[in-house]
């Protein structure tokens, strides 16, 4: 009998198991995921905006920047907020929002806004780094290569600031020639020198001594008495007085005494 009653339990035995493993096999439910930035609704600016062009730019900030914590790594949002801090000369802030806005994929400008900023704030080599990201991405805008060579003269690097003048001399102004010329003279580069030192002028004529200055170093260096006469006396022509600020204006007037017997700068 007692062989009767364990045969008897065993059905009930296999259907306990086969409900345990039936339950077992059921896929477990995932919780939704969070929506991404990409599912959320979109940041609506348009206040921040609105905000700005009345001038209110300290409201838009406030506006900008609780946006920012609804809506981290927006685009739209850091754009608008690295200009407005532009707005309130925070050059700093602005910079590294206008950067985060560009990294994040916004349009490549936002770098040459950025190194602009950072040159207002006196960080040359954060602008140097700001335009160089800009022209990977825009390599034939002459006026980034024109300031890039500028940060790169400020920073001492002489040569490269000199090839990128030189990649943009189309598009350069009297001041750019003027340092394009002054960085040849540095290297002793007098022919090419005294090119972009008249080239300079030609830019702007009259409107300043300084190529003329520029040339008369360059003759001087040259030995060139003949010419550097004809530069001193076009000089005083044209910026009467000018000589004087010149820091060889001594050797000059000895020049010009022993050539032509006249105490040039006799008052």
């Amino acid at each position: 009998m007692r062989f009767n009653l364990r045969m008897a339990g065993l059905p009930a035995t296999f259907a306990a198991t086969a409900l345990l493993f039936a339950c077992s096999s059921e896929p477990e439910k995932e919780a939704p995921a969070p929506p991404t930035q990409a599912e959320q609704k979109p940041p609506d600016v348009g206040e921040a905006i609105q905000k700005r062009i009345e001038g209110k730019t300290e409201e838009a900030l406030v506006l900008l920047r609780e946006l920012n914590v609804s809506h981290p790594n927006s685009p739209v949002v850091l754009t608008l907020l690295g200009r407005s801090l532009l707005d309130v000369e925070d050059y700093p802030l602005a910079a590294f929002r206008l950067e985060q806005a560009a990294n994040l994929g916004a349009a490549p400008e936002l770098f040459s806004e950025a190194a602009e900023a950072h040159v207002l704030s006196g960080d040359d080599s954060a602008a140097e780094q700001a335009y160089r990201a800009y022209l990977e991405a825009k390599p034939d805008d002459a006026f980034a290569h024109l300031s890039l060579a500028r940060v790169l003269n400020r920073l001492g690097k002489k040569d490269e600031a000199l090839d990128v003048f030189l990649k943009a001399s189309e598009k350069a102004g009297p001041e750019d020639t003027l340092a394009t010329a002054r960085l040849f003279l540095e290297k002793a580069m007098y022919p090419q020198a005294e090119h972009w030192f008249r080239s300079a002028e030609q830019k702007a004529p009259g409107a300043s001594p300084a190529p003329f200055h520029g040339l008369l170093e360059t003759r001087l260096q040259l030995k060139d008495e003949d010419a550097v006469e004809t530069i001193a006396l076009a000089m005083e022509k044209t910026h009467p007085g000018a000589l004087d600020d010149n820091p060889r204006a001594d050797e000059v007037a000895e020049l010009l005494q022993r050539r032509r017997g006249i105490d040039f700068f006799q008052k």
